[in-house]
């Protein structure tokens, strides 16, 4: 489950270690995603640059979760406060179009108390949610667990845990880049992006 550390997930497949560095635009991924080859994992990334769908999250995109056929726009009451964590997609609010094309786009909602936040982090905050990328910047798994009372997101491939009061900082396991941030705003009570990631994952 999303909610504690009991229900580990499978690692997911070791890539291959067949990954050409003869391309410019590869090696660009190898290098800010701590060497792996993210082409081979993630073919998203070279191709479909011009798909809407594939674009990183851009400002004013509103965010709509994981599996929403009616696409609703994320407000402040659909994350509840230190329960549980949300998936979330950003989407272009005027053409409605999701950003699924790339796993790389989807997200992690958590909701804490603001007056624990600061530094960066309380910029990054709407309303006391936090906006994370998904994808762990160790072996590209799924961050899933979300642990509310200590404030971590960890990633169950590898047992690394971030710390989501401080910008996604790593303070256990292999990880050895932060989980980064998506820094967030509000339009009324909708959550809204207010700019791109502040750590490059691509």
């Amino acid at each position: 489950t999303c909610g504690g550390r009991a229900g580990r997930h499978p690692p997911s497949p070791t890539p291959s270690s067949g990954c050409s560095r003869t391309t410019p635009r590869r090696s660009i991924l190898r290098m800010s995603l701590g060497g792996l080859c993210w082409a081979a994992l993630f073919p998203a990334v070279v191709l479909g640059q011009g798909d809407p769908a594939s674009l990183p999250p851009q400002e004013d995109d509103v965010l709509v979760k994981l599996g929403d056929s009616a696409s609703k726009p994320l407000t402040l009451g659909d994350v509840p406060g230190n329960a549980e964590l949300v998936a979330a997609w950003p989407m272009a609010p005027a053409s409605k179009v999701v950003r699924s094309g790339n796993r790389l786009n989807e997200l992690r909602l958590v909701r804490l108390d603001p007056t624990l936040l600061g530094g960066a982090s309380a910029s990054d905050a709407a309303g006391g949610v936090l906006a994370y990328s998904a994808l762990c910047p160790h072996a590209g798994c799924n961050v899933t667990t979300w642990i509310p009372d200590k404030g971590i997101l960890s990633c169950d491939c590898h047992a690394t845990d971030f710390d989501a009061r401080a910008s996604g900082s790593v303070i256990a396991g292999p990880a050895a880049r932060p989980l980064p941030p998506l820094p967030l705003k509000l339009s009324g009570d909708v959550l809204v992006v207010a700019k791109s990631f502040a750590t490059s994952i691509r």
